[in-house]
């Protein structure tokens, strides 16, 4: 479901024209990389379409992502566009394994996607450890742990994701409470080279 509104003004010798859009249920499949996606929802006005501005808060949601055995739910983008040099990133985050995966706050320049590198931080909250291990392929587990932290990443255009190993995962094991450095280098980088973009 589709649905567009806007207006134009001429006042005080300038021209201003706001513009809504509202996409609802709407899907997305790409069979070759096994890509499918649910319930996208996008709502985004724009204050001034020629000037490319937006009020903060403008949203992107897919209700459901599969990619390969991976499996995401309610991914949300919060996010605003300044101009045609610069949107900002407000807050992201998707649910994974039972738990959050989210970032906060990034700007980006639309005008120099080629150019385009970012460097932030992944927070990670309550990921079930077996689920993950099973979604990653590296083997079926079952129990009661779960994964927190933060990992330091960088995207770029030209050389796609890269993961700084220096990030600080840790595991609450069943009841107690277990902080595991060693997931920040050896785990993690074998996790991660699996779900190596590029």
């Amino acid at each position: 479901i589709v649905s567009l509104g806007g207006a134009a003004r001429f006042e005080a010798g300038k021209l201003t024209t706001g513009v809504q859009l509202l996409l609802e249920n709407g899907s997305f499949q790409w069979p070759e990389l096994k890509l499918d996606a649910e319930n996208i929802r996008l709502d985004l006005r724009f204050n001034d379409l020629l000037g490319m501005n937006t009020p903060g808060g403008q949203s992107f949601r897919i209700g459901r992502l599969r990619c390969g055995d991976l499996d995401f739910g309610n991914a949300t983008i919060l996010f605003d566009i300044a101009s045609k040099e610069q949107a900002n990133i407000e807050r992201a985050s998707v649910e994974w394994c039972g738990g959050t995966v989210m970032v906060h706050s990034i700007r980006l320049n639309p005008s120099s996607l080629d150019r385009f590198a970012v460097n932030t931080e992944l927070y990670c909250e309550n990921l079930s450890l077996a689920e993950l291990v099973s979604q990653l392929g590296l083997s079926n587990a079952s129990g009661d742990g779960a994964l927190f932290g933060k990992i330091p990443v960088r995207f770029s255009s030209q050389r796609g994701l890269l993961i700084d190993h220096t990030g600080l995962l840790g595991a609450e094991i069943v009841d107690g409470f277990l902080l595991l450095l060693l997931l920040g280098l050896q785990l993690l980088t074998l996790l991660l080279s699996l779900i190596h973009i590029s």
